[in-house]
């Protein structure tokens, strides 16, 4: 592992940011129907099923469904979003840029939450506040992440 790598593994296992113990069924709905439709700009890769795209039998990107990263790393589902994360294999067929320019916090935080309780098997909301101190803790990093970085973050996710 190199030093960026333990790093960022270290960063992100230590900082323990606490879900809203319970959001209004109104807050959770309001965030559903607005990450629903902010998340069509995802569907394009990742499919509106979550299953991910195939283009000439290659996948655009992998899908959210069954995904231990939605399952278990809402911290490293809102860095792959805001930095991009690296094409380091044939695997997929293109690289993920940085949405971050795309979604404010709570528009950003609505995807998450709708992405996490559509295919991750999770009833919590992210707030605008979780993903504004992701934001700004990860501000400096100008480099996508890689692949490998987030299995490790998912590996040490609880």
């Amino acid at each position: 592992m190199n030093r960026s790598t333990s790093s960022l593994l270290a960063a992100l296992t230590l900082s323990a940011i606490t879900f809203p113990a319970s959001a209004s069924a109104d807050e959770k709905a309001a965030a559903m129907r607005l990450g629903r439709m902010k998340a069509m700009s995802c569907a394009a890769c990742h499919g509106m099923d979550g299953k991910g795209v195939s283009r000439e039998g290659v996948m655009v990107a992998p899908p959210y469904a069954d995904s231990e990263l939605v399952k278990r790393s809402p911290e490293g589902l809102a860095l792959i979003i805001l930095k991009g994360i690296q094409r380091e294999s044939e695997t997929y067929s293109t690289a993920m840029g940085s949405m971050a320019p795309v979604y404010d916090d709570r528009s950003l935080a609505a995807v998450m939450t709708w992405i996490r309780n559509q295919f991750g098997g999770h009833e919590d909301v992210i707030t605008a506040e979780q993903v504004a101190a992701w934001r700004e803790k990860h501000a400096a990093r100008t480099e996508p992440v890689t692949h490998a970085e987030i299995s490790e973050l998912v590996d040490a996710a609880p």
